[in-house]
């Protein structure tokens, strides 16, 4: 499982059921201010994602689908 917190209040956002968010389904999600930096968002489905204050600085976004937020 994975964690997906807060940058800056450490609060769980969303827990995805896989081992890496590597081609993980986040679409729908509220990820405001979510700290993902470093992580490996390959092949990542993020349509309709709301990433507003998200830190995606080091981030592998390589594959990655992203759409319009929510």
């Amino acid at each position: 499982m994975v964690d997906i917190r807060h940058k800056s209040s450490g609060d769980l956002l969303a827990t995805i059921e896989q081992s890496s968010l590597a081609g993980a389904d986040l679409r729908e999600m509220r990820l405001a201010g979510a700290d993902l930096a470093g992580a490996d968002l390959r092949n990542t489905r993020m349509e309709h994602v709301d990433l507003s204050d998200a830190d995606l600085s080091g981030a592998d976004l390589s594959g990655a689908t992203l759409t319009s937020p929510v």
